[in-house]
């Protein structure tokens, strides 16, 4: 695991002292799988006003793909981007955004072996899933508190598993879009209180926003989406081809 720090700014004479402080602590523990190491970093800038003057703070956090690995994420001020490479197992992802969202990619060959959850309060949320392998019945939340958040999956190789997702937004636009071949399938139902949802059919996908799903559904592995929006407009686009 490789933790990689890069601070830009200017500090006058009072400011002599590093505005970057580091902790890492890391464990390990043996488990009828083999071994787990447990890796704990907090990353702080600490550059008091006015002897710093911070342009751009950027924590880059590189795993092995080798690694079958779990991941929790917080951010207090800022966004979190997250990208996975093909042949890498996530046993579980949680994401915790405050300022300026989360941006997710599941790059073609990435295991899904655990539960995903994104949480952001603003900024919005975006997800890229392409060609996922999925072992099991997976959990993915994406919640949001005043923002988008779109979510767009492509799966033509079987999937192995079944997915279920849950997409909550107060104030924002939800955008899911579905492009799946052979054994995928979907089902999205709509839950709002102001506007009307637009689902579209892009070919082999029909409903209304209450239960939009495709032609296949349920067979094979699927993916069954539950979106609940408070303010703000949800688009759905679905294509399914056997």
């Amino acid at each position: 695991v490789m933790v990689r720090s890069m601070v830009e700014g200017k500090a006058n004479v009072f400011g002599d002292g590093s505005p970057l402080k580091v902790n890492v602590t890391s464990s390990s523990a043996a488990d009828a799988m083999g071994s787990v190491q447990a890796v704990n970093v907090t990353l702080n800038t600490y550059a008091p006003w006015p002897h710093y003057s911070i342009r751009k703070v950027n924590y880059t956090i590189t795993i092995d793909e080798g690694l079958r690995t779990g991941l929790n994420l917080s951010v207090r001020t800022g966004g979190i981007s997250l990208a996975t490479a093909a042949g890498v197992v996530i046993e579980g992802l949680e994401l915790n955004s405050t300022a300026k969202g989360a941006a997710v990619s599941f790059a073609n060959g990435t295991v899904l072996a655990g539960d995903v959850r994104i949480q952001t309060a603003t900024g919005g949320s975006n997800l890229s899933w392409d060609n996922v392998t999925v072992l099991g019945a997976r959990n993915i939340a994406l919640l949001e508190s005043s923002g988008p958040i779109t979510a767009m999956f492509s799966q033509s190789s079987p999937m192995g598993g079944s997915v279920r997702m849950r997409v909550v937004d107060a104030v924002g636009e939800v955008r899911l879009g579905f492009d799946l071949a052979g054994q995928a399938s979907a089902r999205i139902t709509c839950g709002w209180n102001l506007g009307t949802p637009e689902v579209t059919d892009l070919g082999g996908f029909s409903g209304t926003p209450e239960n939009f799903l495709s032609d296949n559904y349920p067979g094979g592995s699927s993916f069954r989406v539950q979106v609940n929006q408070t303010l703000g407009n949800i688009r759905v686009d679905g294509r399914w081809a056997a």
